[in-house]
């Protein structure tokens, strides 16, 4: 198949622009692939998805999938086996414990001296762990929002218990801070430290690592910090329904911090790797990982410099119908630009969903991915894309919080309420209108965002 055949495939398809993401190709070819696999939710229904790509930063889920999940799939789920949810989790939980060994065997080698079969094993077992851990994504969003949707229908009182079904890490990260906090001045220097080795993997997303460091922890030590509570959902014909919706937020955080564990800890590897190769690290990451594997069994990168070039200027990748695509050159700035909405100009008011009431004026920071989050100060208003884990630090600063994307129980809004953050999310446009500078009101008691003064 051409590339222009691909193009007009991609193109005529019927996408739910779910996601926007900065990151390198070998990461996003591994999330999508995974997410084709079949995942049985109940002994007689089964969900597969065939297609999701990148576009560079844009990843294009499969709305037929989506469309399918809603109109039949759920509903005949929670006909089967109401608690279907808490298989999936005990499922995550179990592939949790083997990214757990799996991180604390391979940090204990010495890339440096180790064979090209440990070498090879190793990137077999990284990526077969990131395929069990992101291939729920296929269900879990449709799943939270589906939930949603039903409670609004039929008792909206058990949105009240939208949160997490239990303690993530970034909760574990909390109540570390808490301890900080209460400790002795001789104590602190000690358990910061500490806190810092645990929580390095914060700040990482699709192979970006940013560091964790000293300084923002002494600043979050400045902040009311909230130590999460679960919230056990009372009797009711629907608890079934409430509890799922708990499950669906747990597995899509938790999948999100699994998967930045597993990220940051493929950093010696990937390093060691792309030094033997006598390439960067980048361009090791912007390899597939059967091209990687080649390049380490013949000790030469199999990819061409030119190619590695333009992989860094822009790519197309995932699976499309069931086949892995890959794709660089015009056709990216072409396919962007057809998936990328039109700039917005002369809009005084933006609208989106409550996730966390409050109202605050601040100065907006428009914080596209981790790498930027330097720039917000204490109590700007932190606009976004999407939330995830990497975000928290930010979180914890911000005035209030606007997201294009999202729903009661997306990231940003449980995080919002944990912190007690004014909160808008779903507004679709907010990022691509807003500009560093501009000043805000932030009413979140009515899910609308006023431009005040644009940054001129």
């Amino acid at each position: 198949m051409t590339k222009k055949d691909i193009t007009k495939r991609i193109k005529n398809k019927y996408w739910d622009l779910r996601v926007r993401r900065p990151g390198f190709l070998q990461s996003k070819h591994i999330v999508s692939k995974a997410l084709t696999q079949p995942i049985k939710i109940t002994s007689a229904i089964t969900v597969h998805e065939n297609s999701n790509i990148w576009i560079e930063n844009i990843n294009l889920y499969n709305q037929d999938l989506t469309d399918n999940l809603f109109s039949k799939t759920f509903a005949s789920a929670f006909t089967e086996n109401p608690q279907w949810p808490l298989i999936i989790l005990k499922q995550l939980k179990d592939s949790s414990k083997e990214k757990d060994a799996f991180i604390q065997h391979t940090s204990q080698i010495d890339w440096a001296n180790a064979d090209v079969e440990n070498k090879i094993e190793y990137l077999v077992e990284y990526v077969k762990l990131l395929f069990k851990i992101q291939k729920y994504y296929a269900f879990t969003v449709p799943l939270t929002n589906w939930c949603e949707q039903k409670l609004k229908e039929s008792n909206e009182a058990l949105l009240d218990y939208a949160v997490q079904h239990e303690m993530l890490d970034v909760d574990k990260m909390n109540e570390s801070l808490v301890s900080i906090k209460n400790a002795s001045e001789e104590e602190k220097n000690e358990l910061i430290n500490d806190h810092l080795r645990k929580f390095a993997w914060i700040k990482s997303n699709y192979n970006i690592i940013e560091p964790y460091t000293k300084d923002e922890i002494l600043s979050e030590l400045q902040t009311d910090i909230h130590v999460f509570v679960p919230k056990p959902v009372p009797n009711s014909p629907l608890k079934y329904l409430a509890v799922a919706l708990q499950v669906g937020i747990f597995l899509r955080n938790r999948m999100k911090e699994m998967s930045q564990q597993l990220w940051f800890a493929h950093e010696p590897f990937i390093k060691q790797v792309a030094k033997d190769l006598s390439i960067s690290r980048e361009d090791a990451l912007q390899l597939l990982p059967d091209e990687l594997t080649k390049s380490i069994k013949t000790g030469n990168v199999v990819v061409s410099k030119t190619d590695l070039q333009k992989r860094h200027k822009g790519f197309v990748v995932g699976m499309l119908d069931g086949k892995a695509i890959l794709m660089t050159g015009q056709i990216v700035e072409e396919l962007k630009h057809f998936f990328d909405s039109p700039e917005i100009t002369g809009i005084h008011e933006i609208k989106g969903n409550i996730a966390s009431k409050g109202l605050v004026v601040g100065v907006v920071k428009v914080i596209p991915n981790v790498s930027e989050i330097g720039k917000l100060n204490d109590g700007d208003i932190l606009v976004t894309s999407m939330t995830t884990p990497d975000f928290i630090v930010a979180m914890k600063r911000a005035g209030a919080i606007v997201t294009d994307e999202g729903g009661l129980s997306c990231h940003a809004a449980i995080v919002s309420r944990e912190l007690k953050k004014p909160c808008v999310v779903g507004t679709k446009i907010a990022s691509k209108v807003l500009e560093d500078g501009d000043e805000v009101e932030v009413d979140a008691n009515q899910g609308i965002v006023k431009i005040l003064k644009k940054n001129k």
